[in-house]
């Protein structure tokens, strides 16, 4: 007798739970935001020291020799020479 008196009132509490668990009120709290802080990387430039090509205008002096006579004729011709310059260089 006891065991069925128990197990009537588990089921009429059960029931009563079922009936009002549609009612039910979520609770959310409120979260206050947390300010983020973001870093941008700008990117900076690099100087790196690198050969360019350069070019000149060379005069340069031809001889001709024939049996009496010297002849000496001068030309102008493009010399490309290295020079060490800085570059700059974007990331």
């Amino acid at each position: 007798m006891k065991y069925l008196a128990r197990c009537c009132v588990v089921l009429f509490l059960m029931g009563l739970s079922s009936v009002y668990a549609q009612e039910w009120i979520p609770y959310q709290q409120y979260a206050e935001p947390i300010p983020q802080t973001i870093y941008v990387q700008q990117p900076q430039p690099i100087v790196v020291y690198q050969y360019v090509p350069y070019t000149i205008q060379q005069n340069i002096i031809v001889e001709k020799r024939c049996f009496f006579v010297k002849t000496q004729t001068v030309i102008t011709r493009p010399v490309t020479q290295w020079i060490l310059q800085p570059v700059v260089i974007n990331q």
